[in-house]
C-alpha cells in the first residue's frame, strides 16, 4: 500500500542520513528500527523501491560497530536480511560490499577481495556509484590493514576526488573518518 511505501522510503533515507552523520543519536536510530518493524515488512516482502532501507540499515550498523554500539552478531543479521531482499543488481552490489566489510573485520583478506570484485562488477553494470565508492573505501581500508599506507593514501585521494566531483560533501568527511580509523 502507498502509505507503507512512503514510510519505507522515508525511514531508509533517514538511515542513510545517520550513516553519513558524524554523530549518531542511538535513541533516534532505535526509533527508526522500531518504526520499520511496526510496518511488518520482512526483507522479502519490502517494496523494491524501499529495499534501500535494508541497505542503509546494514551500512549504519557497520558504522555503529566502530563506535561499540553494534555487535558482529548485528552485522551478520543485517547481512542475512540483505541477502533475502529482492535480487536487484543495485542491491546485490551493496550486499557484496558489506560482506567484504565483514570479512575485513574478521581478517579474511581473500574474501574481501573476492566480494569486492563481485560488487564492482555488478555495480558497474547498473552504474551504482554509491556501491562503487563503498567498494573503493573497503579496498582503501584493506590497504591500511595490510600496512600498504602509500597505496591506501593514493586510494583515499582518488576516492576523495571522485566524491568531490559527484558533489557528495558529506561522503568526503565520511571517507576521512574511515581513513583515520585505519591509519591511527
Amino acid at each position: 500500500d502507498e502509505e507503507k511505501w512512503l514510510i519505507t522510503h522515508f525511514l531508509g533515507n533517514l538511515l542513510i542520513h545517520y550513516y553519513l552523520a558524524n554523530q549518531h543519536d542511538l535513541k533516534e536510530v532505535k526509533n527508526i528500527f522500531d518504526r520499520f518493524r511496526a510496518l511488518r515488512m520482512s526483507p522479502g516482502r519490502t517494496f523494491l523501491e524501499g529495499c534501500h532501507y535494508w541497505v542503509a540499515k546494514a551500512y549504519l550498523l557497520f558504522e555503529l560497530f566502530y563506535q561499540d554500539k553494534a555487535s558482529v552478531h548485528d552485522l551478520r543479521h543485517a547481512l542475512s536480511d540483505l541477502k533475502r531482499i529482492k535480487k536487484h543488481p543495485s542491491l546485490q552490489s551493496h550486499y557484496f560490499v558489506l560482506k567484504a566489510h565483514l570479512a575485513l573485520l574478521q581478517g579474511d583478506y581473500t574474501a574481501v577481495r573476492g566480494n569486492i570484485e563481485s560488487a564492482r562488477k555488478i555495480a558497474a553494470e547498473v552504474h551504482n556509484l554509491w556501491a562503487e565508492c563503498e567498494a573503493d573505501k573497503i579496498i582503501m581500508m584493506l590497504s591500511y590493514k595490510e600496512k600498504k599506507s602509500a597505496v591506501g593514501d593514493e586510494l583515499c585521494e582518488h576516492l576523495q576526488q571522485k566524491v568531490k566531483q559527484l558533489g557528495w560533501v558529506g561522503y568526503q568527511t565520511h571517507v576521512d573518518k574511515y581513513r583515520n580509523r585505519y591509519v591511527n
